[in-house]
């Protein structure tokens, strides 16, 4: 077996876990201990950069994976979107409207959502969202002039926050110090 300088082999896995799955179930064991690694990732945002824009069926199943781990600060990033999970309660966006939207949206994909929110363009005041009825897509972050942008979103169930990125990858290939982001 050849030498791996110390790095953990990752545990096997069957045909019923994906990627994201494996290197989540890596990061929070279910041991009860709250050690080290574990506040790390809870504390932390982890991102999946590829995980948007291939097979639906990939996409769907990171999307699962981010439900599953509701506790790990997951970003999904693909070329031109990124999806986070948006907990119960209320949360505060704050985009970085150079490379950031103004497209967004909000996905209820675990059942229907009552939301209310605001810094959108199209607002909700305790409106219920529901996968097969009503979702918001092609909603837009209002800009406040000068900058400074939030979005607050106040939810009684999970919802998948989308923005859109496709400046970010302009930005990559001529940032002001000609450095990129990456």
């Amino acid at each position: 077996r050849k030498d791996n300088g110390g790095v953990k082999d990752p545990p096997a896995t069957d045909t019923n876990t994906n990627d994201t799955n494996t290197n989540d179930t890596i990061t929070n064991n279910d041991s009860g201990d709250e050690g080290y690694e574990q506040q790390w990732y809870r504390q932390h945002r982890i991102l999946v950069v590829g995980a948007l824009g291939g097979r639906l069926d990939h996409e769907l199943s990171n999307m699962s994976a981010m439900h599953e781990f509701h506790e790990t600060n997951i970003v999904l990033m693909g070329r031109t979107s990124l999806a986070m999970l948006i907990p119960p309660g209320t949360t505060v966006v704050q985009p970085d409207l150079s490379v950031e939207g103004p497209s967004c949206g909000l996905v209820p994909l675990m059942g229907p959502a009552r939301v209310t929110t605001t810094g959108l363009m199209w607002n909700f005041q305790d409106t219920e969202i529901s996968f097969g009825k009503f979702i918001s897509t092609s909603n837009q972050v209002a800009e406040v002039p000068g900058g400074g942008e939030e979005v607050v979103i106040t939810t009684d169930r999970a919802l998948v926050w989308t923005m859109d990125i496709s400046r970010l990858q302009q930005g990559i290939l001529s940032s002001d110090d000609g450095r990129g982001f990456i």
